[in-house]
């Protein structure tokens, strides 16, 4: 559940002359509110010229516009006198979807003659309020999804089950390609298995995320591990950061598992975490991320058209309109892919990045992150798929290799013209004796 709690409000003094006065009656100061907006209501009496609207700003960018309409008999009675003192009402809603913290809205009156008047300002924070019915605030819901990893869907269960934080279920979610799971969960006592037909990891996770009790989620695939403090650190940040909707660490290559859990020394929060996620090579694995179960029903899950890259896409879904929280402590084990990565991967984050465009373009500072992370996914698909173009066109798997090359001709052209500059290896014919 979103909460935003109205921290101060500050009746603003006019300039003489322009106002006979105006007061701000709601949001009240100490108030809550359920939603990811405000709404602000009083009045204001124009002097001069007459106040026909009221306009909310965050930061010099206008959230909302309201008229100046409503009845205020109070207002009359107080100031038989003035004119329009019947009418001076107003009612607005402030839409406060961003990824900070916390806010400063400037109320100002709108005059006949389009001037702009301060009538209040209110200082806001944002924060997530986690209370579920069935598991608690301090439950964390893992759920493990298995399709094809069956022989190391142990080590990932076992993994969750030697974590210092206890306070945890764990929901194993498999299908007919990991026939074994439903045998390798129950040698570990409380693990909930779910049978789900084949649709993807996507709907996997999803199905998981609606049987979990969890305030806080966090997936992993079979071939995931985490480390034993790895739930310690992701629920301690969350719980001192009360307006991130998730806490995303780093994974390391197997071969290098630390002796002992570091602790986090450099934190991003807000809009400085979704320009990283914008900036990066290659996102974070899931068994990373932390989740609060408010952020992810707040966008509805994961996206399978985003598969394979459905957990960068959640992450700048959910960067791009909610403070998200980003550390350097390493929390998860994977191993690192023999090929270099999956190009469909690849890919598939590159669509994701793509979809950022339009929530970039009036913020210079988004629009260098986004044009830096575009340049970094192309040179990676690039490589990936001009040495797998190489690799199919060996082995003669023209169909596929068609494909590829489409692909490589869309999203990195100067390796495919590198690769049709480069002279095709001459047959070698047996000599005639």
């Amino acid at each position: 559940m979103f909460v935003v709690s109205v921290e101060r409000v500050e009746q603003l003094a006019a300039p003489p002359g322009l106002l006979w006065g105006g007061f701000l009656d709601q949001p009240r100061e100490g108030s809550r509110h359920q939603a990811a907006a405000v709404e602000m209501a009083g009045w204001v009496l124009g002097r001069g010229h007459r106040a026909v609207a009221v306009e909310i700003r965050e930061a010099g960018r206008r959230l909302s516009y309201a008229p100046i309409l409503i009845s205020r008999p109070d207002v009359a009675a107080a100031h038989p006198h003035l004119e329009g003192a019947s009418r001076c009402g107003f009612s607005a809603v402030a839409d406060l979807a961003g990824n900070e913290a916390t806010a400063t809205l400037d109320l100002l009156a709108v005059l006949a003659n389009r001037r702009r008047v301060p009538v209040a300002r209110v200082a806001l924070r944002r924060s997530w309020f986690e209370l579920e019915a069935s598991g608690g605030r301090d439950l964390v819901s893992l759920v493990v999804t298995c399709h094809g990893h069956g022989g190391a869907l142990g080590d990932a269960i076992a993994s969750v089950v030697a974590q210092t934080y206890r306070r945890l279920e764990i929901l194993v979610v498999y299908d007919e390609t990991c026939a074994e799971a439903n045998a390798i969960a129950e040698q570990f006592p409380g693990v909930r298995v779910i049978r789900q037909p084949r649709g993807g990891v996507a709907e996997a996770r999803n199905a998981g995320l609606r049987e979990s009790r969890g305030a806080f989620v966090t997936f992993l695939g079979a071939e995931d591990r985490l480390l034993p403090g790895a739930l310690g650190v992701g629920v301690g940040l969350l719980r001192e950061r009360a307006e991130c909707a998730f806490a995303a660490g780093r994974s390391i290559p197997l071969a290098t598992e630390p002796a002992a859990q570091e602790p986090p020394s450099r934190l991003e929060c807000g809009e400085q975490a979704y320009r990283r996620l914008l900036r990066a090579g290659l996102p974070e694995r899931s068994a990373t991320t932390l989740y609060r179960r408010g952020a992810l029903r707040a966008v509805r899950g994961f996206e399978r058209v985003a598969e394979p890259s459905a957990d960068y896409a959640l992450q700048l879904r959910i960067s791009r309109d909610h403070p998200t929280l980003l550390h350097d402590a390493p929390v998860a084990l994977h191993r690192e892919p023999a090929d270099g990565g999956d190009p469909a991967a690849m890919l598939a984050a590159l669509w994701a990045l793509r979809r950022e465009a339009a929530y970039c373009r009036r913020d210079p500072e988004r629009r260098r992150a986004w044009r830096q992370g575009l340049r970094s996914w192309r040179h990676a698909c690039g490589q990936r798929l001009g040495a797998q173009v190489v690799a199919l066109a060996r082995a003669h798997r023209w169909g596929r290799l068609g494909r590829l090359l489409w692909a490589l001709l869309r999203h990195h052209p100067s390796t495919f013209l590198a690769l049709a500059r480069r002279p095709s290896p001459t047959p070698r014919h047996p000599q005639k004796p």
